[in-house]
Parts: C-alpha cells; sequence; structure tokens
C-alpha cells in the first residue's frame, strides 16, 4: 500500500472496454485501505455506486439528509451516486480497514435493490469470511487488467454471496397477477398450465384465475388465445411465412389446431385472412415488456 495523507491504500481503476459498458453493470475502480487516526473523507459526491465493506474497526457516516450510520466491523454500506457523504473513523484508538468497490451500469440499482440496499437503508451485515475475501481479491485484481468476463463473473459472485443473507421482499398479490402478465407475454408459445403459473405466482390457482380475470378482463388460458392470435394475425399480414411455420412459431403442435383457434377468433381462416389483408384485433394489454 501506498502511504497517502491520511490512509495507507491500493488502488485500482479502469475504462471499461466495450464489451464491459453493453453489458448491465461494469467496475470503475477498486481499493482497500488501512486509515490513519485523522482519517476523514468529505462530504464529496460520487458519479456511480461504491460498496464499502468494513473489515476492521468501525466507520461513522454522515450523509446530505443529516443521518449518521455506524458501521462495525463486518458490515458495508453502499454509497448511491450524487448523494453527499462523509466519513471517519469511529474511534481513533482503533485501526479502521476498508475495502471498496465502485460500478455503475444500468443494472446497478436492480442489483443494490435486491440486496435490499436503498438510499434509506444503505448497509447490511457482510459475511467477511475466507470465501468474501477471496471473491474480493480476485476482484480486486481483475481491476485494469486480465479478462473482462471473469471479472463480470466475478462481481456477480460478490453480489451473490451478499445476498445469501438479504432479506427477500415479498410481492404483494397485485403485482404477482402483473408478474404473470408478463410471464405469459414472454412464453405464450410455450406449454403453459395454470397450475405452473399459480406455482411461478406463489399463490392458488384458484386465486389466480380470479384476480387476473379482475385485472385483465379474461383468465389466463384466454390471454394466452388472445396473444397467439394477435401474433399470427401480424405474421399472416406481415409476410409470406408459410401457415404451417406460423402455426408453430405461436405455439400450436399442428396447423389443423391453429386453424381451427384462429378461425373461431376472426371467423375466416388463416390463409383467407391473409388474402383480406384483415386489421388486427386489439391485443390484450400491452406486448411491450
Amino acid at each position: 500500500m501506498q502511504e497517502y495523507a491520511r490512509e495507507f491504500a491500493e488502488f485500482r481503476m479502469q475504462v471499461p472496454s466495450e464489451l464491459q459498458r453493453a453489458g448491465g453493470v461494469y467496475l470503475l475502480r477498486s481499493g482497500k485501505n488501512r486509515a490513519k487516526p485523522d482519517y476523514d473523507v468529505g462530504p464529496k459526491k460520487i458519479e456511480c455506486y461504491s460498496f464499502h465493506f468494513v473489515m476492521k474497526g468501525g466507520l461513522l457516516v454522515w450523509d446530505e439528509r443529516g443521518r449518521t450510520f455506524a458501521l462495525q466491523e463486518g458490515q458495508m454500506m453502499c454509497f448511491f451516486p450524487e448523494l453527499s457523504y462523509r466519513y471517519k473513523t469511529a474511534d481513533a484508538a482503533s485501526e479502521l480497514r476498508m475495502q471498496w468497490f465502485a460500478f455503475a451500469g444500468p443494472q446497478a440499482p436492480y442489483l443494490c435493490a435486491s440486496l435490499g440496499l436503498t438510499p434509506e437503508n444503505p448497509f447490511l451485515d457482510a459475511d467477511l469470511g475466507p470465501h468474501w475475501r477471496e471473491i474480493a481479491s480476485r476482484l480486486h485484481a481483475s481491476v485494469g487488467v486480465g479478462d473482462p468476463i471473469r471479472q463480470i463473473r466475478s462481481f456477480y459472485e460478490l453480489i451473490e454471496w451478499l445476498g445469501i443473507g438479504a432479506p427477500k421482499a415479498s410481492p404483494d398479490r397485485k403485482n404477482r397477477v402483473e408478474h404473470c402478465a408478463s410471464y405469459l407475454r414472454l412464453h405464450y408459445a410455450e406449454p403453459i398450465r395454470v397450475e405452473a403459473l399459480a406455482e411461478e405466482a406463489g399463490v392458488h390457482r384458484s386465486y389466480l384465475s380470479d384476480a387476473f380475470r379482475k385485472a385483465y378482463g379474461m383468465s389466463p388460458k384466454q390471454y394466452v388465445t388472445a396473444l397467439r392470435m394477435t401474433n399470427a394475425a401480424d405474421l399472416l399480414r406481415g409476410g409470406e411465412l408459410p401457415v404451417q411455420d406460423i402455426a408453430a412459431t405461436v405455439g400450436y403442435p399442428d396447423v389443423f389446431s391453429f386453424t381451427r383457434a384462429f378461425t373461431k377468433r376472426y371467423g375466416m381462416s388463416p390463409t383467407a385472412y391473409r388474402r383480406a389483408g384483415s386489421a388486427p384485433a386489439s391485443p390484450p394489454g400491452p406486448l411491450i415488456l
């Protein structure tokens, strides 16, 4: 470690590659330190997210909202972008050691949320045992050098490790129904059973059917059929893909069952629909996820 005014520290920084920036999250820098008794940083803002781990001693943190956080050995805190923080050693008589990882990317806020980390609740207990130390050491050593794929993998491994003890939020029932609708929009062309859908949502089948009908005006099975028919109609109007290929694309095992379902929905066969150049019916809710 190199000596600085208030600490002995080792900093590693990097310019993320195009591959890393195209992903969900990427590291910008990492560091570790041994603080001097007068260690006192900020107030300052950073442009990204940063996980600070207290490996030894204690850390006091103040944020711009006037709140104070006291972190002890084995705890970590997330500094959020564009918020101002000041932090210092909690006890000048005790040695403070920290390690940190600064990161950005569109997935960053969601990864923090998955750990229960928010600006209102920015810290959690962390198991800083041998496995964490091995991950952190590997990740720190990768910054600025080495294989970006391994670095990305190591960062997700760190998130996974932190998530083992993190509290998991239970979605409310309304969100579960919305989750089911998104699930159906993604997988409508695959074999789907209502029982499996209810299990995915964590609710009873009868509750799901009733709640889904109230929210979308139809049962989950009818919703799937409407999705299949709407997309089949678009394919029939939009090109020359054979009818049997369209049937398979939207989830029907054979052209006969597809033709029966399509004729029931639109009052004409798929071939007649294509010839007529008919306008598609309105889809059952937004198809954009």
